[in-house]
């Protein structure tokens, strides 16, 4: 399994709770129309709290074929597109990491 991590400010056009609302309202449920998603969670900076970026992303697949076939399909495009609505592009910072468990797992 594998996790892509991406981190961002916001775009400077919008509102921290104008970004959050788009964000759950519009963003989330094209991510979630992703082929291949097996998880997704967005963390939210803490508001009046200093912080490098405003969201941190995380999005899981199988592998990275999956996440390859989702980001190439129509709803992976679209998702694209509406994140640069959201996000200031230049300060996006994204990661594909392997995932290989969890604080509640047994070590390995």
């Amino acid at each position: 399994m594998i996790k892509v991590i991406s981190a961002a400010r916001r775009h400077p056009d919008l509102l921290e709770e104008r970004f959050k609302s788009l964000m759950r309202v519009e963003h989330a449920p094209l991510i979630a129309q992703m082929p291949n998603l097996s998880g997704y969670v967005v963390n939210f900076a803490i508001s009046g709290v200093p912080a490098p970026w405003d969201v941190v992303v995380e999005l899981t697949f199988p592998d990275q074929a999956a996440f390859q076939q989702a980001l190439a399909s129509e709803v992976g495009q679209q998702a694209l597109t509406h994140m640069r609505e959201l996000v200031d592009m230049g300060t996006v910072v994204s990661g594909i990491f392997e995932v290989v468990g969890d604080a509640t797992a047994e070590p390995r």
